[in-house]
């Protein structure tokens, strides 16, 4: 929300929705979907456990005396998903009426998946934590850019090691890095490192893509001899192929016996140095002030574009139709409708709800 109602914000997250097609921006500005896309909503549901985990594991929490019978930072954090996800599922199903019943399966499907992502996660996280130490987590950031028109971000956690910062964005993702812009020139992430130079004074010293893959690790596959399958394609990890071998011969992994193992070495070996980079990966990146200077006459370039779009919407808000555009747009029949003349607004009306409600 803006604390002026009469400021149109532009969201960091956002940015290049306008080039990509202005008839859907504008629309996204006044309408959404019956439903959220349960991808948007696992990522959604995500972010609610990793916030209060790194809420957890902030100077100030962390020094708080404890008792012994209190909850970890892993155990508040999926209490929170829960909490978060079932208010949300809720929602969904009030907001949706008698669509709830065509694809409540997806979102039950989507919900045990993200709950599974943050167990495994946090097992990863303790063996391979982010730099520093958290500073702050999920902050708003709110600048006006031009006369009636404001940039809008909230920046996931800034992480702090002495005068260094580092800006951290969680991202759900199905592939990791595949499916994000290079990041030297992420337009999000440069979004980021401006709003908090705007708020702060501070260039940041990097900025890390946080990303959880939407996948979880499979138990190894027992052969028809008996054996574990040595496949180093196979999606698992080094804690589930112990488990696997514990099961396998009925013992704790230190009470195998040296020779039964040795057929194992060499796939042991190499879910130990892969690690988790299958199910979690991260990346950093930098911006320095050209690229913060570049970013801001660009930034004022399109808040003007959307100024005049608001202001003029018939003849500024076309469409810009191409494969990848419109293959995912939730507008594309109201679009088609409005371009062969038919009553679109009828279907804005039926199809969607009016506001952001996501």
């Amino acid at each position: 929300m803006t604390e002026n109602s009469n400021l149109l914000v532009l969201h960091a997250s956002g940015l290049n929705d306008i080039d990509a097609c202005r008839r859907a921006w504008l629309w996204s500005q006044q309408y959404s979907p019956m439903k959220p896309v349960p991808a948007f909503w696992l990522g959604t549901n995500v972010h609610a456990g990793l916030e209060a985990y790194y809420r957890q594991l902030s100077p100030e929490v962390l020094s708080l005396p404890k008792a012994p019978e209190a909850m970890t930072p892993a155990q508040i954090a999926l209490q929170e998903y829960e909490r978060f996800g079932n208010e949300a599922y809720e929602k969904v199903r009030q907001l949706s009426g008698s669509l709830w019943e065509t694809f409540s399966i997806e979102f039950d499907e989507a919900y045990s998946l993200g709950h599974k992502m943050l167990q495994n996660y946090f097992i990863f996280d303790a063996t391979d934590p982010l730099p520093g130490e958290v500073e702050k987590v999920e902050g708003q950031i709110e600048i006006e850019i031009i006369p009636g028109v404001g940039l809008s971000g909230r920046i996931d956690m800034v992480r702090r090691d002495g005068n260094r910062r580092w800006i951290v964005d969680h991202k759900t993702s199905s592939s990791g890095f595949g499916n994000f812009a290079p990041l030297d020139i992420d337009g999000q992430l440069t979004a980021y490192a401006y709003l908090y130079y705007a708020k702060t004074g501070v260039l940041v010293d990097g900025l890390i893509y946080n990303v959880l893959i939407k996948s979880l690790p499979n138990f190894p596959e027992v052969l028809k001899s008996g054996g574990l399958s040595k496949s180093k394609s196979q999606a698992t990890v080094y804690a589930l192929y112990v488990s696997a071998l514990e099961e396998l011969f009925a013992a704790p992994y230190d009470a195998i016996p040296g020779e039964a193992l040795v057929p194992y070495v060499e796939i042991l070996n190499h879910l130990q140095q892969k690690g988790w980079s299958s199910f979690f990966q991260r990346a950093s990146s930098t911006r320095n002030w050209h690229e913060l200077e570049s970013f801001q006459n660009h930034l004022v370039e399109k808040a003007k574009t959307a100024l005049s779009i608001i202001e003029d919407p018939e003849r500024l808000a076309y469409p810009s139709p191409s494969t990848y555009t419109c293959g995912w747009c939730p507008f594309l029949s109201v679009c088609k409708a409005k371009e062969d003349g038919g009553d679109y607004q009828a279907i804005l009306d039926s199809r969607f709800l009016k506001g952001q409600v996501w």
